[in-house]
């Protein structure tokens, strides 16, 4: 089974999670959203994914089983809580968020929807 990734972030995201996911045989990176760059718009040539500027449009309209998340930690609850809101699955860096209760909540809303964070 090939689980489909979208990617959140223009820095590692981009130049660290884009290549690594797609190394990897059940992952199939389908899109990448972040800063548009002339760098950003290389690595979505190399690896042929669609790239966004916004992150919650990426959400909607490619619809992943997952997403990776390499954003400061201050906008990972919004991103992360939307997606296990829409029973997507969540890879984030650390720190989840900038808040332990924020952190409990996510941890607590994942298992409910049984995704993982």
């Amino acid at each position: 089974m090939t689980t489909n990734i979208a990617i959140i972030g223009s820095g590692f995201g981009m130049y660290g999670l884009l290549p690594t996911f797609s190394a990897i045989n059940e992952c199939e990176v389908i899109s990448i959203s972040g800063r548009n760059s002339t760098r950003m718009e290389n690595f979505c040539t190399k690896y042929n994914v669609k790239r966004y500027s916004n992150w919650k449009e990426m959400i909607q309209k490619q619809k992943p089983d997952a997403i990776a998340v390499a954003v400061v930690p201050s906008h990972q609850y919004e991103i992360a809580k939307f997606a296990l809101d829409n029973n997507i699955g969540v890879f984030a860096e650390k720190p989840l968020t900038v808040s332990l209760d924020d952190s409990i909540e996510l941890t607590k809303l994942a298992k409910k929807k049984a995704c993982q964070i």
